[in-house]
């Protein structure tokens, strides 16, 4: 039986909810230095930390696991083959600087939650918006496009149960 999920939409919803995340993120950068934050302000910061910790990192690492990988041993010509490892060195190299700054931002994040007034660095959360949008761009626009050329229905469909499997909860089965 085949999945019934398009592989490369699980990896393209994760950038629904980044996006919805940066969107936040901007809201909070724009946020007057002067008034302190509220409940929402507040709520947004917790959201935003369970983001970086439950979709952004975890989706890192699933393209580096999964994703790259499979599309790097797809039938390719060489051009294809090389095009593909210089984009997947390109975007681990983002993955690490994007993973930087928001670990810096969460500082400011876990400070915000907790109901204390912080100082909020504006520019460097508007650097990290404008990175994760052109990286994600790059991943949608170009990288997925080629997955989709590249990979075999059968490597799309064990793409799609690796994802799959790798989602699902340790604790409801055990293990996997």
């Amino acid at each position: 039986m085949k999945p019934t999920r398009d592989p490369f939409a699980l990896f393209l919803g994760a950038h629904d909810a980044i996006r919805h995340a940066l969107a936040q993120l901007e809201q909070l950068a724009a946020w007057p230095a002067e008034t302190p934050y509220g409940d929402e302000q507040r709520a947004s910061a917790r959201d935003l930390l369970g983001v970086f910790e439950q979709v952004i990192v975890p989706h890192h690492r699933e393209e580096e696991r999964e994703f790259w990988p499979l599309v790097a041993r797809a039938d390719a010509t060489a051009e294809q083959r090389e095009s593909v490892l210089g984009l997947a060195q390109r975007l681990q190299a983002e993955h690490e600087a994007l993973e930087r700054l928001w670990a810096q931002a969460t500082r400011s994040l876990h400070g915000i939650a907790a109901g204390q007034r912080e100082t909020v660095d504006a520019q460097a959360l508007h650097r990290l918006v404008e990175a994760y949008r052109q990286h994600a761009q790059l991943e949608d626009e170009v990288l997925v496009p080629l997955a989709r050329c590249l990979l075999s229905p059968d490597a799309q469909d064990r793409l799609a149960i690796a994802v799959l499997l790798s989602r699902l909860p340790a604790a409801k089965w055990g293990m996997v």
